[in-house]
């Protein structure tokens, strides 16, 4: 499995043990609003192309997902949606660390561009 150590978090992808995790942080960052449902359906669905955790002594505390995107012209980027980092741990640069680690995944998938 890749690890990346980028500032204060392992950011590194989601396994199956991470599920229940992932959605406790989304249902926490975005009470009323069902991103972590969201996650679950492009899960479901196979269209998760890059899902990051971000991991800080052991606790995962902040979650990135990507998914295709197709514009007019056929063309097929990435679309990052849902991001989330329990509050506690905001402001400091876990959000930027899993944007960064899920764009250079992207890259590695194909990906030549994303929205962001």
């Amino acid at each position: 499995m890749e690890y990346w150590h980028m500032g204060m978090a392992v950011v590194r992808p989601e396994v199956p043990g991470d599920v229940a995790a992932i959605h406790a942080v989304h249902a926490a960052s975005f009470p009323g609003v069902d991103e972590a449902g969201l996650v679950e359906f492009l899960r479901d669905a196979g269209r998760l192309s890059v899902s990051l955790v971000a991991e800080i002594d052991g606790e995962i505390v902040g979650h990135v997902a990507f998914s295709p995107v197709i514009v007019a012209s056929g063309a097929i980027g990435a679309g990052l949606a849902p991001l989330a980092v329990i509050e506690s741990y905001r402001r400091r640069g876990v959000a930027a660390e899993l944007i960064r680690g899920g764009l250079a995944k992207c890259r590695v998938a194909g990906f030549c561009w994303a929205v962001v």
